[in-house]
């Protein structure tokens, strides 16, 4: 038997570093969903280099989060 995957979403999540706050680090994070499942890794990060320049604060980093569905076949 092998399984076989499928995607079913594709989301980017995008960091903001707020600095220090009471002596501790705030991050917050934004996500960015209903991403075409094929999009390649350039394209992402193109997409978060351009939204990364407009906004403040800091954009501290991007993860790309694919969501998969996994079948039984036989």
């Amino acid at each position: 038997m092998s399984i076989e995957k499928s995607i079913v979403s594709v989301a980017m999540r995008i960091t903001s570093d707020y600095g220090m706050v009471d002596g501790k680090a705030v991050k917050k994070n934004h996500t960015y969903s209903d991403i075409k499942s094929d999009v390649t890794d350039e394209a992402l990060m193109s997409v978060y280099d351009t939204i990364a320049a407009m906004q403040s604060p800091a954009a501290d980093g991007c993860q790309k989060i694919t969501t998969e569905s996994l079948l039984r076949s036989e």
